[in-house]
Formats: structure tokens, C-alpha cells, sequence
């Protein structure tokens, strides 16, 4: 899931604190660096077994404006026996909490 980094960052300074977590405690550009580290980290993991993983990219506004088509390339890239009515219902773009 692709999503701007400025959502990425209050979203997950906002759960931290929340679950009490010290890394609530991290300026957001720190906690910026260690997301942008991590995620790295599993790009390059995924990337070095191409034949092993299979990976798709999906772009979190996209599927808040166009759920039904993302279900469509979700259940396109699962193999196609996927409920995508069950998806669609799933995306509640009202829980939204980090627009920024």
C-alpha cells in the first residue's frame, strides 16, 4: 500500500502514542527516516527473490476513490476467486483519519 508519507507519519506517531509505545517520543522526521529505512529494507528483500514474490503496488487514494476497481486488480493478481463485493464494502473512506 502506497501512501503519502506525511499520512504514513501522523498515522503511525498517532497509534504509538496511543499503544503507549516509546516510539511515540520520535520527531516525525526520525520517525520518518525509520519508516523510509524499513520499508527499504523489505524492497530490497523483496526485490533480491522475484521468483519467490510476487509483489503489487497499490495506491491508498486510489482505492478510497475507486474501490471497485482496485478490487478488480487485487482479485486480478490473487487469482481471480476473491470476493470483490466483500472488498469494496470494506473500504470505508470515512475512517480516514490522517488527510492532510
Amino acid at each position: 500500500m502506497q501512501r503519502p508519507l506525511n499520512e504514513v507519519i501522523a498515522s503511525q506517531g498517532l497509534m504509538l502514542d496511543r499503544l503507549g509505545k516509546k516510539g511515540s517520543a520520535l520527531s516525525e522526521c526520525r520517525l520518518a527516516e525509520t519508516y523510509l529505512q524499513q520499508t527499504k529494507k523489505v524492497r530490497n528483500i523483496l526485490a533480491a527473490h522475484p521468483s519467490k514474490v510476487s509483489t503489487l503496488a497499490v495506491d491508498y487514494h486510489t482505492v478510497l476513490v475507486e474501490p471497485q476497481v482496485m478490487a478488480t486488480t487485487l482479485n486480478d493478481f490473487f487469482g481471480g476467486r476473491l470476493d470483490e463485493g466483500a472488498m469494496i464494502k470494506a473500504v470505508e473512506p470515512q475512517m480516514r483519519r490522517q488527510a492532510l
